[in-house]
């Protein structure tokens, strides 16, 4: 993208068209307050250090200075051009609301700091692709890349190959504000240092999620009761799910197969036996006192949520196992009013915008009533993580350039993916509203899945796909594994994390 010189008026037309800002200046905590109309922005999410909700906006504390038109290059994990995943590419106004949103907010900060934002696309789902790149790049004493996306799984590996920054070290970045993710601080900080995150400046991880939607017209068909009133009451549970999914399922072409054909009670992916360990309130992993990673997998509670859930995935007659098929079949399937409720990200949810039938939009469900709160976590696949290379030209520049564009995400691209792209294009009721402040409030980040330790992050994966093996041989099986893995992690951490 290049540098925009003449942006005033262009800024003050997006301002209008997005999100209708007037401005006033306060002096508030070290933070510049300005007044603003949220546009109906539901501000519970993430709000954790907000002010008032819909009022004010907050400027980051940050130098005043001008780059003089500094390329600030990011390496990312995504296909060239991929709007929905590629976090900082935007070239043009294009009418796409997230898309427009990256845009106007990249304007705005290569205006205010003299830079121009590029990013620098290697394509999705090629693993170690992220950490080999970044390697040659250190090894040549290159500094190409000011920041990178990174996969989970290689932003994992970048931190254990000493490839990564300490994102606290990095002032005047400040992970304390609002506009980064404090769930990923409280999951992901290891003795006080952080070298991947995410927050406002991402919507691909907002469509990395899991939750549940559910169709109205066979909920009403049936007369099943109203499963916003079941989360509400905290009775949304795995066995709840399994008791209603039941209720709906149909051979409906009467050859005695059910396949993408029928009508199913529920349409998930073999993925979700990995993410059910978090909707539980567990950990693959967990970082201890001393700051060391240890396994928390196995319990009591992980093996009756198990038992649980593969009763019903295998429940053939019930559940519809979409990653065995073609690709969009789920999609296809539920628009048809296929399946009561389905399980996945919200990247696959946004697909049904131009559904006819209403559906709601619930969290994952609980264990049982006796837990505290809905877990929701990230999809460890879809995962995309921020993060800086060790080696910089000026470490100073690249924190206040993406400090910037988290902060002045917070009121474009966050608003433009949750309001508009969900609730006013995807939702159809007040109530999804309710529900979508409580998966984003209890999202779930496992540093157990991202270093993959044991193979544990599969292995709960291929119970399922194979249709084989139990939950507590394939641990134990793992265990040998496990303890090489977990000791090799805290032994590279030990040797730069003091």
């Amino acid at each position: 993208m290049i540098y925009k010189k003449s942006l005033t008026v262009i800024l003050f037309i997006t301002f209008i068209l997005l999100t209708l800002v007037s401005c006033q200046s306060d002096k508030k905590n070290n933070n510049t307050i300005e007044n603003t109309d949220s546009d109906g922005v539901n501000q519970d999410i993430a709000s954790e250090n907000d002010t008032e909700q819909g009022t004010d906006k907050i400027i980051p504390d940050l130098p005043e200075v001008n780059y003089d038109g500094y390329a600030f290059t990011v390496l990312s994990m995504t296909d060239e051009k991929d709007y929905e995943r590629d976090d900082f590419f935007a070239e043009e106004f294009t009418g796409e609301i997230i898309n427009d949103a990256k845009y106007q907010r990249n304007l705005y900060v290569e205006d205010k700091y003299g830079v121009s934002i590029n990013t620098v696309n290697i394509g999705n789902f090629s693993m170690g692709n992220g950490t080999s790149k970044l390697k040659k790049e250190i090894a040549a004493g290159n500094t190409s890349y000011d920041a990178a996306v990174l996969a989970g799984y290689d932003a994992a590996n970048s931190v254990t190959a000493g490839l990564l920054m300490d994102l606290n070290s990095m002032s005047p970045l400040d992970l304390s504000k609002p506009w980064w993710d404090q769930k990923a601080n409280e999951d992901l900080t290891i003795k006080g240092k952080m070298y991947f995150t995410t927050g406002d400046i991402s919507a691909a991880m907002g469509a990395a999620i899991w939750a549940t939607v559910f169709n109205k017209q066979i909920l009403q068909d049936y007369g099943i009761e109203n499963p916003y009133d079941l989360v509400k009451s905290g009775k949304w549970t795995y066995d709840k799910l399994t008791e209603l999914a039941r209720m709906v399922s149909v051979d409906l072409d009467g050859n005695g197969i059910m396949n993408q054909y029928d009508r199913f009670g529920f349409i998930t992916v073999d993925d979700i036996m990995q993410s059910m360990i978090n909707t539980v309130g567990e950990r693959c992993a967990v970082i201890n006192a001393d700051g060391e990673i240890e396994l928390s997998i196995y319990n009591d509670r992980t093996i009756a949520a198990y038992d649980k859930i593969s009763n019903l995935v295998w429940d053939s007659s019930t559940t519809f196992q979409t990653q065995r098929v073609s690709d969009d079949t789920d999609i296809t399937m539920f628009s048809n009013n296929q399946a009561l409720f389905y399980s996945g990200l919200f990247r696959h949810m946004l697909q049904f915008r131009n559904m006819e039938t209403d559906f709601g939009i619930l969290p994952m469900p609980k264990l049982d009533e006796s837990q505290k709160e809905y877990c929701n976590p990230i999809n460890t696949w879809w995962s995309l993580f921020v993060c800086v290379p060790t080696l910089q030209e000026d470490p100073e520049r690249t924190a206040v350039i993406l400090e910037a564009l988290a902060a002045e995400s917070r009121y474009t691209l966050r608003p433009a993916f949750y309001e508009k792209s969900l609730l006013g294009k995807n939702t159809r009721d007040e109530e999804s509203g309710e529900m979508l402040d409580i998966i984003f409030a209890t999202r779930v980040y496992d540093f157990g899945w991202y270093y993959q330790i044991g193979g544990l992050d599969m292995g709960m994966i291929n119970i399922i796909r194979n249709k084989s093996g139990t939950f507590a041989s394939t641990v134990e099986k793992a265990m040998g594994k496990v303890e090489k893995d977990i000791q090799n992690i805290n032994d590279l951490f030990s040797e730069y994390i003091k």
